[in-house]
């Protein structure tokens, strides 16, 4: 039974070197009838922008190249553009839209979007709201936000929902009711209701403007089956409306079945954010908190300290506001009530995942993670708990989880790392790979030094395995590398790169020891970062790395990760984990 989370490499590097024997190309296919539409975040309705091709432009006037084009597959031509762009504005229907993008003249058809400005909201009702905005305390009793979301669905795994409630403003309706006592969806425990309204109540809410569908799992005694959140999670998968997130503020035993439908909904494209648990206890035993593809959070207090019953662990994400959380309340259609748990906390993520989903409707369920990980506020969380990533949410006023995400590897897949790239490591033993690290400790210090992933199960690690005894598999011999896949980074904005990073070493390191991070344009590196051995004791430890890379705005680079044992014989271990590039 389940029950909430409750109240209660170098120049050498040259193009020959990596060279891949490339299939020539496939000839193009004959264009259809209807071409592609370019979907946009609160895109309006029947209004489209059309660009024309360059050379067709250059034939005729744009006007008449438009009245030709809208004559021929219909449509009421709003606007003419001839200087920033070559094409048009104007009303049309889905069907001439995609008729006039298969029309040779047409480079691509795009809809209309609706644009807003940054909104700020006084004295919110809730704590939380005012400190997901802000990178310190104190709190400056305003919430800033420059969406509402209004093109994202929320999907909420619960108990259901108070649809009528007026902080739904009439976007909340039932999807599915798996608990089969005649209800159909209307919430009788209140839970739902308060998680709804932190997710997308107009007072209350973090994204303003989502709709709210509720997927009822929960009785009004408080508990749920697995089988019910299993077939919650199977109707959402095939009916998501996409963008889509869901919250599951629901918690209990590790269960594969429960876990795989989670994880198969996911991989689907839809993005799942989950309470943690509240048991003070290591997320990772159990459901859903151990699933590695969807973002778990951890409940923190307004002293941005972790609540003492909240869950921890390498398997959680991040952690958000949860405790005496101010939100929607199931007795009436105005009633509200304060709450805290790990509940709590995680609607203020999926919150501002549909925030990032909004201005960023083709994201992937991973680009999501990543976008909000990269931006949460690092080192905040007092008593975070053992292995727990030290990130706080923080939506920063953009909408956007801090960015557009350029690149993102936690290295639970392969994304086409090489090691020794350019075939002049030197390296006896530990060279870089990615694998499950297993701990290692010394015999003469006691102390941890290589560890286990941050999130998730896999790293870059300088020999996973631990060996048959201390030191058998650590990095000698001299130099490991591993270089990123190419990475094309756009011009404009701010770039940042940011990962984890463990350097841990004996008493017998030294300053020739290193972890270098470099930068791979061309055959030319640039050193970004390093960590130096010395001659102590080091245990181990999962710090964050952050790097400015607005340098290299508009070219294509690799990341190039190097670790060297290169003084005299020593113990030294290095690792990398969760590593992202955003743009602001």
């Amino acid at each position: 039974m389940n029950s909430p989370a409750r109240i209660p490499v170098l120049a050498a590097l040259a193009a020959a070197v990596l060279t891949a024997v490339l299939a020539p190309p496939s000839q193009a296919a004959p264009l259809p009838p209807d071409g592609r539409i370019r979907t946009v975040a609160d895109a309006l309705p029947g209004r489209y922008i059309v660009a024309l091709e360059e050379t067709k432009a250059a034939a005729a006037s744009v006007r008449d190249e438009a009245a030709r084009i809208a004559r021929a597959h219909g449509a009421d031509i709003r606007h003419t553009y001839g200087t920033a762009l070559h094409g048009y504005a104007a009303g049309m229907t889905a069907e001439q839209a995609r008729r006039t993008a298969a029309d040779p003249a047409v480079a691509y058809v795009e809809q209309d979007a609706e644009h807003h400005g940054s909104a700020t909201q006084k004295d919110p009702p809730s704590w939380g709201l005012d400190r997901i905005d802000q990178r310190n305390l104190p709190l400056d009793r305003r919430y800033t936000y420059d969406t509402e979301a209004t093109g994202v669905t929320v999907y909420l795994v619960d108990s259901g929902l108070r649809t009528t409630h007026a902080q739904f403003e009439g976007r909340a309706s039932i999807g599915v009711d798996e608990v089969g006592d005649g209800r159909r969806g209307q919430d009788c425990l209140g839970h739902g209701t308060h998680v709804a309204g932190t997710v997308g109540g107009k007072d209350h809410g973090v994204a303003k403007g989502v709709r709210l569908v509720a997927a009822r799992v929960l009785n009004c005694r408080d508990s749920a089956s697995t089988s019910s959140i299993i077939a919650a999670a199977d109707w959402i998968t095939a009916h998501a409306a996409k963008p889509a997130v869901v919250n599951m503020s629901i918690n209990g035993g590790a269960s594969r079945s429960e876990d795989e439908a989670i994880e198969k909904s996911i991989a689907s494209g839809v993005t799942w954010v989950v309470s943690s648990g509240n048991d003070n206890e290591d997320a990772c035993g159990n459901s859903p908190g151990g699933v590695t593809d969807a973002i778990v959070v951890n409940n923190a207090d307004s002293t941005d300290t972790r609540r003492s019953d909240s869950d921890y662990g390498r398997c959680t994400d991040l952690f958000a506001p949860g405790t005496s959380i101010t939100s929607a309340w199931n007795t009436s259609d105005t009633a509200t009530k304060s709450l805290s748990g790990t509940s709590m906390a995680a609607p203020h993520v999926t919150g501002a995942a549909a925030r990032y989903l909004s201005g960023h409707p083709d994201a992937s369920p991973a680009d999501v993670q990543a976008a909000l990980i990269g931006a949460a506020t690092e080192n905040k969380i007092k008593n975070a708990g053992s292995h727990t990533p030290n990130r706080l949410l923080c939506t920063d006023a953009t909408g956007s989880g801090g960015g557009t995400v350029v690149f993102s590897d936690g290295f639970e897949s392969d994304r086409g790392w090489r090691v020794d790239g350019a075939g002049s490591d030197t390296a006896s033993s530990g060279v870089f790979e990615r694998g499950v690290a297993e701990q290692t400790v010394s015999t003469y210090s006691n102390q941890v030094k290589q560890l286990a992933a941050v999130s998730g199960s896999y790293a870059l690690t300088t020999g996973a395995a631990a060996g048959g005894a201390y030191g058998d598999n650590d990095l000698d011999g001299g130099r490991t590398t591993v270089f990123s896949p190419l990475i094309a980074l756009p011009e404009g904005g701010s770039l940042s790169l940011r990962f984890s990073y463990n350097v841990a070493h004996g008493d017998n390191s030294d300053a020739e020891d290193y972890l270098r991070v470099r930068v791979l344009e061309g055959t030319s590196p640039t050193t970004v970062f390093e960590r130096k051995g010395s001659a102590s004791e080091v245990a181990g430890q999962w710090r964050e790395g952050t790097v400015d890379l607005s340098a290299f705005a508009g070219k294509s680079v690799r990341v190039y990760l190097e670790a060297a044992d290169a003084g005299s014989a020593s113990l030294f271990e290095a690792q990398v984990d969760d590593l992202s590039i955003t743009r602001n």
